[in-house]
């Protein structure tokens, strides 16, 4: 292995901080008039959302605000961008697609936000997430869920995964 490249050693600075104990996060952080947010997540890989009803959670205790994908699209609330701008071969800037910070109309994987509660302490913001009302249409997900068929099914299938709390190679023991 070399000194430079792929595979080589990289001295981080961050590192001691973080295997001490004393990294800082931004959830340690504690200002005044700070709000805290609480995401709603969806509990389905593919859904249509029929409908969410955020009153019950405005109303709650220490509530500042409730966000469905309603509201930030009526906001004119732009999606998430990619991590950094890439340009194509011929020199042109990336096709990004639209990636919307609260899910709108559908929900494409399993924790995706659909309604955000916002409000002065964490367990205010936890409480009225709990009290977002909505319904959902599951719909087939894009990948399989079945589970493998035994390997001597004959189908082909790839053999049941081996679940032990002994962490070393089955084929070892």
């Amino acid at each position: 292995m070399s000194d430079t490249g792929i595979g080589a050693r990289v001295k981080r600075k961050e590192d001691l901080r973080f295997l001490t104990g004393a990294g800082r996060f931004t959830d340690d952080l504690d200002r005044p008039g700070q709000g805290h947010a609480c995401m709603l997540r969806s509990p389905h890989a593919h859904a249509r959302i029929k409908g969410i009803d955020t009153s019950t959670a405005a109303a709650a205790p220490g509530v500042i605000a409730v966000y469905t994908g309603a509201d930030v699209e009526t906001d004119g609330v732009g999606g998430l961008p990619c991590g950094w701008g890439i340009t194509s071969k011929d020199g042109g800037a990336m096709v990004e697609p639209k990636w919307p910070i609260i899910a709108r109309d559908t929900v494409r994987f399993v924790g995706e936000v659909v309604a955000v509660a916002i409000a002065e302490s964490e367990s205010q913001a936890r409480d009225a997430a709990e009290v977002i009302a909505g319904g959902s249409e599951v719909l087939p997900a894009p990948a399989p869920t079945d589970p493998p068929a035994p390997p001597d099914s004959g189908d082909g299938g790839s053999p049941p995964p081996v679940i032990s709390s002994d962490h070393r190679d089955p084929h070892d023991r």
